[in-house]
């Protein structure tokens, strides 16, 4: 889960990078676009942010481990970032 969190703040960054370049060049619909790209993606990082912060309080407890599996488990689509 650390990678994937390492992978999203990439996306992240990516995505910004993209945002500059629309304001540079004055592009008004690729920064609308673009703005809704950063809203989900800030989304995507704290859903991982925090899946990271639990495993790190529970380490190794497999007791925990089962109880952060079962809670991933039941999440909706929209909650795992389908729609």
């Amino acid at each position: 889960m650390q990678r994937a969190l390492q992978h999203e703040r990439k996306i992240t960054a990516a995505i910004h990078d993209l945002y500059e370049a629309a304001v540079e060049d004055n592009d008004r619909a690729a920064q609308v676009l673009l703005q809704w790209f950063i809203e989900e993606q800030v989304e995507e990082e704290k859903v991982v942010e925090e899946i990271v912060d639990h495993l790190r309080i529970v380490g190794g407890d497999g007791t925990g481990l089962i109880a952060i599996d079962a809670r991933l488990g039941e999440r909706s689509p929209e909650e795992e970032g389908g729609e």
